[in-house]
């Protein structure tokens, strides 16, 4: 019921959205049309994006009208990402809402096609859960032949493989801040791979970066470092959960120490934000776990321990609601004004 509702409205909002919302809308509406006409066996071999190109060919097929690439991206995006909320929690209407309030929702409306690879990725990371690796490495590649930064997920599997614990995560802690250290030799292969992201530096290429204020990024990356702090204190402990949720919480907060960190480092940078989203997105499952530890540490009753997480819940869609609206009368990702096709 919930998932139905959430898939109807949101999805419905981002797929008859007119062009003008959505920075880059405009932009995927001429590809479309574009790609439509002129692909061939050739340009697809040739495609920077080739999964997306030949995905957009056929749907040319069905119709020229650019509407129905940003209605099948908006579909694609929030029925995937409904499936992976489902496998991971089961607090699914905190966890959908969490996905508004943190503005993902809204920036899935600007960088659409990255949005696609990005919920790929995260349906074939619920695989390797499952234990089905072969499916995880076919939607990992999906992934990257629709987006090349999707190269990142490939952290996701070695996180994956490493059974974490509190000394490992300090050393996580560590290896990250010394890693972003080097940022400026790293961006510069990074462009060296991926020529296309040049347009985000600036004159001096790799030294500095051009910056934005994104909606008080600095701030939301400190609301998630308060709960990775607590979530390195129940991993420390050793918190009496089963194996299949320990395994989850532990997976989740390496996920979570490296995007915060990035967030520290980098908070207003333009570059490393669009490839940070891939962890940074991660915080809607993560942040529920830890709501529920702490109503578990508060009391042992059952009934008390659910009242108390309601109210959590509660405080934290209200903490998170702020930034969302400074966020949206800064206009990030260019959605305000909204109006319909």
């Amino acid at each position: 019921m919930v998932f139905g509702l959430f898939i109807l409205f949101f999805g419905g909002i981002s797929a008859f959205r007119n062009h003008t919302v959505g920075t880059d809308t405009n932009l995927y509406a001429y590809l479309y049309q574009h790609m439509g006409m002129t692909s061939g066996i050739t340009t697809l071999k040739n495609s920077k994006f080739p999964l997306y190109e030949l995905y957009n060919v056929i749907l040319y097929k069905l119709g020229e009208s650019p509407q129905i690439i940003i209605i099948f991206n908006a579909f694609v995006v929030i029925i995937l990402m409904s499936s992976v909320i489902y496998f991971w929690e089961n607090q699914y209407f905190v966890v959908s809402i969490l996905y508004v309030t943190l503005y993902f929702f809204f920036i899935s409306m600007n960088i659409s096609r990255q949005f696609v690879a990005m919920s790929i990725l995260m349906f074939g990371v619920t695989e390797l859960f499952k234990g089905k690796r072969v499916k995880f490495w076919t939607f990992y590649f999906m992934a990257i032949l629709i987006h090349s930064t999707a190269v990142i997920g490939i952290v996701f599997y070695v996180l994956f493989r490493i059974k974490w614990t509190f000394r490992k995560n300090l050393i996580l802690t560590g290896l990250t801040a010394a890693t972003l250290l080097l940022y400026s030799k790293l961006v510069n292969l990074f462009i060296i791979i991926f020529p296309i992201y040049g347009g985000y530096l600036g004159e001096s290429r790799g030294i500095t970066l051009e910056t934005q204020s994104n909606g008080n990024q600095l701030i939301l990356t400190l609301f998630y470092l308060m709960f990775v702090i607590l979530g390195n204190y129940f991993i420390a402990r050793d918190y009496d959960l089963n194996y299949k949720d320990y395994q989850k919480l532990r997976f989740l907060n390496a996920i979570m120490i490296i995007s915060t960190m990035i967030g520290i480092f980098f908070y207003n940078n333009i570059l490393i934000n669009r490839i940070s989203i891939y962890f940074t997105i991660y915080a809607i499952l993560y942040i529920p776990k830890i709501l529920k530890l702490i109503s578990k540490k508060l009391t042992k009753n059952i009934f008390k321990q659910k009242i108390i997480l309601n109210y959590l819940d509660l405080v934290t869609i209200i903490i998170t609601f702020i930034p969302m609206i400074f966020q949206l009368a800064k206009n990030i990702s260019g959605v305000v004004p909204y109006s319909f096709m």
